[in-house]
This record gives structure tokens, sequence and C-alpha cells, in this order.
């Protein structure tokens, strides 16, 4: 489910909003969401120490970007990957 929710995000932010970049941040303890980012295409670019506050203590987060004009070929892997799953 997270693919497909992944995928249907960055094609609305970059076919239809026609923007160049999209920037997720991710715990960086939620190494499961992390792979699933990179799987996309997406890149680490920064990592910020106690960055947030979860359960009264400071966590810290990954940053990880993609750049629309990086992506064409990973936007078409995942797309053959997910209707070969029969999800698209």
């Amino acid at each position: 489910m997270g693919s497909v929710t992944e995928y249907s995000i960055m094609c609305h932010v970059f076919e239809d909003l026609n923007f160049n970049r999209l920037c997720c941040e991710v715990l960086a303890s939620n190494q499961s969401a992390i792979q699933m980012h990179k799987h996309f295409g997406f890149v680490q670019e920064g990592y910020f120490r106690e960055h947030v506050m979860k359960g009264g203590q400071h966590v810290d987060v990954i940053s990880l970007p993609f750049y629309e004009k990086n992506g064409n070929q990973e936007n078409s892997k995942v797309e053959n990957r997910l209707k070969r799953k029969g999800v698209l």
C-alpha cells in the first residue's frame, strides 16, 4: 500500500502540480520507510539530530529529496513493478 501511495503522490506532485522537487523527512529509526523512499529514487541529503520530539524524547530525522529531472527512469521502473504486482 505504501508503494502505491508514494507513486500516486509523486505523479500528482510532478505531473499535476509541475513541481521539480519533493522532499520527505523520516525518523532516523524508521529504516523501512527510508528504504522505501530510496527504492523510489529519493536520496539522503540531510540528517537532523534531535530534530523532533517523540514520546518525550528528542529524535533524529533524515531528509530525503527527490528531483524530478533525475527521476524519469526511476519512475518507469517503479511503475512497471507496480503493474506487474497488479496494483496499477
